[in-house]
């Protein structure tokens, strides 16, 4: 009997369609261990390596179809400010996307990106794009449409929920990121309050202000403050999570350092960390001291510099996130730290790595550019909705039933 892909693949115990597969049942996939009864991930990753170096000549500037992924497509003309195609395969027709769903357009998306890493607030952010909108109107000869504020921060929370799909999609399969230290760091920082200096006279004594007028007092700052707490490889300089949480407490700690075990691959032979009892209650749940070695001292057992990029990228969302407060959030702020934590992993290019990125150094594939958010975005969109197809590349096949997954062979 022969079997055919979709016809085969939908009767399986796990009953799923490898045409209608999502980034989301393949990181379930892979987080179930199911994955590689069906896929050979080596396969897989060695099919990306090889088109991130064909990306830029063959597909950045090629339209394909969302829905089946062909990239036979064809452009019909409309009033619309968008392109719409049509797809001559599944005959579906569809309008130009990018890696969110949103009717602007794809460099408003890596702009707010690009500024957002760089620390910008949103108003700056604003600016920038109406400032930029005018130089493609002439080059482009339409009308760009320009978020408003609050549409920039709906932006930025569905493309960290994006991102933060994909950087998990990667890790898991290349299996997981093997590190020998790993370094825990909550970047806990005191607020500053305003102090009255009491000032004195020559003979020593206090000097009395004459009563004035009473004037409002300042409200104290209440916006958003959070703690980052970041998992570090400084081996290969990569982060392997930065959870934001409002309170260290020990609930943060285990959710942080919990999400950062399932992205490793093996258990790393060192854990370093502040001396705070929360950190080390929930370094032992996660990482015992029988297969762990711990390090946790009051001073940071580190050496000067090697968080010093992060701290820095901290520094920047802090004080972005300290000058808006209508439309913030906890799933904004998560936005913003996934944000930055791309730009550290994939963007930054390393001179102690010879000019690549963290990512590129763990093994991951994508566009050589670590520079370009325009272009990572539109390599992310590539994966993200071409999945099935790059996936039927590493399908397992078994002679004699050449679409049956190696576990049913019995």
């Amino acid at each position: 009997m022969v079997y055919t892909l979709d016809s085969f693949i939908s009767k399986t115990q796990e009953n799923f369609d490898i045409n209608r597969i999502s980034i989301d049942d393949a990181i379930k996939m892979l987080q179930t261990g199911t994955f590689d009864k069906y896929f050979d991930r080596h396969k897989i990753l060695s099919y990306l390596k090889d088109l991130t170096k064909r990306f830029e000549s063959e597909f950045l500037s090629r339209e394909f179809c969302k829905h089946c992924g062909s990239f036979n497509v064809k452009e019909i003309p409309s009033g619309y400010w968008k392109k719409r195609f049509l797809c001559l395969d599944c005959g579906k027709t569809f309008m130009q996307f990018g890696v969110i769903r949103t009717h602007f357009d794809d460099w408003v998306v890596g702009e707010v990106a690009e500024k957002l890493s760089q620390g910008d607030t949103i108003r700056e952010i604003y600016k920038s794009l109406v400032n930029k909108a005018s130089a493609e109107d002439l080059k482009r000869g339409n009308n760009n449409k320009i978020p408003d504020e609050k549409s920039i921060y709906d932006i930025t929370e569905r493309l960290g929920e994006a991102l933060s799909k994909y950087t998990e999609f990667n890790v898991l399969l290349t299996g997981g990121i093997s590190c020998k230290r790993l370094f825990i760091d909550d970047f806990y920082s005191k607020r500053t309050k305003n102090r009255k200096l009491k000032q004195t006279t020559l003979g020593g004594g206090v000097l009395k202000k004459p009563n004035v007028s009473k004037r409002k007092k300042k409200k104290q700052d209440t916006g958003p403050f959070f703690y980052p707490i970041a998992c570090f490889d400084p081996d290969r300089l990569f982060l392997v999570n930065l959870h934001p949480a409002f309170k260290r407490n020990f609930a943060s700690f285990n959710l942080a350092i919990g999400r950062t075990v399932t992205l490793l691959n093996g258990l790393p032979e060192v854990v370093m960390g502040d001396k705070l009892g929360f950190m080390i209650k929930a370094a032992e749940r996660h990482l015992p001291r029988s297969l762990v070695k711990h390090i946790f001292i009051k001073r940071k057992p580190w050496r000067k510099g090697e968080l010093k990029l992060i701290e820095r990228k901290i520094k920047d969302i802090r004080r972005t996130l300290h000058k808006q407060r209508k439309f913030g959030t906890f799933r904004l702020i998560k936005s913003m730290v996934i944000i930055a934590q791309v730009n550290e992993n994939y963007l930054e290019p390393r001179k102690s790595l010879g000019g690549k990125s963290a990512a590129i150094n763990v093994g991951i594939p994508y566009p050589f550019k670590p520079y370009c958010w325009n272009t990572f975005l539109k390599w992310v969109r590539f994966v993200i909705y071409r999945l099935p197809s790059i996936l039927k590349v590493g399908l397992k096949q078994i002679p004699g039933t050449p679409l049956r997954p190696s576990t049913t062979a019995n």
